[in-house]
């Protein structure tokens, strides 16, 4: 998942509310974190090997 803002935000279930509004996940600097997570942020290592993608693409 790409966003150049890091607007994005990644539910844990993607089915139904969140539960969470937008102000909340800014305030806990949510927004971009699935990105730094997996070291797609400059200055830190790779973290491809820990991202589930192909897990749901197997999964379709």
């Amino acid at each position: 998942i790409y966003c150049p803002t890091d607007a994005l935000y990644v539910a844990e279930f993607a089915e139904g509310p969140t539960g969470i509004t937008e102000a909340q996940a800014d305030a806990r600097q949510l927004f971009g974190s699935y990105a730094r997570a997996l070291g797609w942020k400059r200055g830190k290592a790779g973290g491809s090997e820990f991202d589930p993608t192909h897990r749901i693409r197997v999964a379709q």
